[in-house]
């Protein structure tokens, strides 16, 4: 379905493809295209997040833990690395299985 602006609306970031609210999160984090903004980073990788994407999941995870855009909050961090190790990113299990044995 094309919307007004001729793109796919399936696509669109708001409509809840994961991969592109990854996308938006990763240019906000890097100032690729647009301003740097951590905080605006943080809202697209939890967006994606809660729409299964691991990789997001993993992103929203490290934010919690290195307070980019958020306040730290480990519980938070353990809780979004336990999710995307269960969706299967080997990167998040692999932190994961660091903070069990801790």
């Amino acid at each position: 379905m094309l919307n007004t602006t001729g793109t796919d609306s399936k696509n669109h970031p708001k409509m809840g493809d994961s991969y592109a609210q990854l996308r938006l999160g990763y240019y906000f984090t890097k100032g690729i295209y647009v301003k740097r903004s951590q905080k605006v980073a943080f809202y697209f990788y939890e967006q994606a997040a809660h729409n299964g994407n691991s990789e997001a999941q993993l992103n929203v995870a490290l934010c919690f833990i290195k307070g980019l855009g958020i306040y730290k909050n480990k519980r938070n961090a353990v809780l979004y690395l336990k999710e995307a190790s269960n969706n299967g990113n080997p990167k998040a299990q692999y932190i994961y299985g660091i903070c069990l044995m801790r």
